[in-house]
C-alpha cells in the first residue's frame, strides 16, 4: 500500500478491516456528514421550496410506505423507509432532506475509495469535493444535488458501503451476504447506479487498485445484486420504466448545455486561481 493508501498487487495486503478498526477516523467522517445534513438544508427557505418529487416522500412515509415511489417501479423508498416513525408530515421531511443532504455529502467515498482506503486521506477528500461542488456550480445544481429527492447520493454511499463490508469477510459467508443485501438496496435506489459502478470496479481491475480476487468477488456480488432488484422492481414495482437507451445528438447537445447552464462561472475562477497560486507556491519550494 503506497501513501495515499491505495493497494498494489505485488505489495503485502493489509488487512482488509483497516477502514472498520479505525474508529475515530469513520466517527469524524460520520460527524462531519451530519454537521453538513444539519447546517445546510435544514432551514424554512430550502425545505418549503420543495418540489412535488421532494415532498411526496414525506407522504409516503407518513401514510402509505410502499417499496416504490407511487406508480412507479424505481427509486425504492429507503429514505422514507428510515424516516417512518416521524408521524409530523413537516419534520418526516425535515428529516429526510437531513439524510439526503448527509447521503449526497458522503457520495464522493463511493469513488474515491477505489483509490485509496485511509480513511483520513478520505476524509480530507470528500471535504475538499463538497467544497469544490459548492463552489462550481449554480445555486439550482447545488439544490438539485444535496436537497431534492435525488438517488445518486444514497446509492454510492449503498456500494461503497456493500464493498467495504465484502472486503472485511473474505472467507466469511456471512459478510458477503451483507455485502449483497446492501448492494441489492443500492440498486433497487437507484438502477442508473451501474453506469458508474461497474465502470469503477472494472478500472478498480484493470490497474489493481484494490486486490483482483475481492474485487472479481465484488463484481459477481454486483451483478447478482442488478438482477435481483430488476425482479424486485418487476414483481412489487408498478408499471414498466423504459431503458431510455437510443442514442441522440439532441440528447447530448442538450446534456451539455444543461450543464453549462448549472456551471457557476465564478466559482471555476476561484478554483482556477487557488489551483494556479498552489502551482506557483510549489515550483518556488522545489
Amino acid at each position: 500500500m503506497n501513501h495515499l493508501g491505495i493497494f498494489k498487487e505485488t505489495a503485502e495486503i493489509p488487512s482488509p478491516t483497516a477502514l472498520l478498526h479505525n474508529r475515530c477516523d469513520v466517527a469524524f467522517l460520520i460527524a462531519v456528514a451530519i454537521l453538513a445534513g444539519l447546517t445546510f438544508p435544514l432551514t424554512n427557505i430550502l425545505a418549503g421550496t420543495q418540489d412535488a418529487d421532494g415532498v411526496i416522500t414525506a407522504l409516503i412515509s407518513t401514510q402509505k410506505l410502499t417499496w416504490y415511489f407511487w406508480g412507479q417501479d424505481r427509486f425504492l423508498n429507503f429514505i422514507p423507509a428510515l424516516a417512518i416513525s416521524i408521524v409530523d408530515v413537516e419534520w418526516n421531511l425535515r428529516f429526510q432532506i437531513f439524510l439526503r443532504t448527509f447521503f449526497a455529502f458522503l457520495a464522493p467515498s463511493g469513488v474515491l475509495y477505489f483509490f485509496s482506503q485511509s480513511v483520513k486521506f478520505l476524509t480530507f477528500c470528500v471535504v475538499l469535493t463538497n467544497c469544490l461542488l459548492v463552489l462550481t456550480l449554480g445555486s439550482n445544481a447545488v439544490f438539485n444535488l444535496y436537497v431534492v429527492h435525488n438517488p445518486f447520493g444514497t446509492s454510492l454511499v449503498l456500494f461503497v458501503l456493500s464493498l467495504v463490508l465484502s472486503r472485511r469477510g473474505q472467507r466469511q459467508i456471512v459478510w458477503q451476504m451483507a455485502a449483497l443485501a446492501i448492494g441489492f438496496l443500492a440498486y433497487a435506489t437507484n438502477m442508473a447506479l451501474l453506469v458508474i459502478a461497474l465502470p469503477l470496479i472494472a478500472t478498480g481491475f484493470c490497474f489493481s487498485l484494490l486486490p483482483r480476487t475481492q474485487l472479481l468477488r465484488f463484481f459477481i456480488i454486483n451483478l447478482l445484486c442488478i438482477a435481483l432488484a430488476y425482479l424486485h422492481s418487476r414483481l412489487y414495482g408498478i408499471g414498466a420504466t423504459p431503458a431510455g437507451a437510443s442514442f441522440s445528438w439532441q440528447s447530448i447537445r442538450s446534456g451539455y448545455a444543461a450543464v453549462a447552464y448549472n456551471v457557476s462561472v465564478g466559482g471555476w475562477g476561484i478554483v482556477a486561481l487557488a489551483a494556479i497560486s498552489c502551482g506557483v507556491y510549489s515550483s518556488k519550494r522545489d
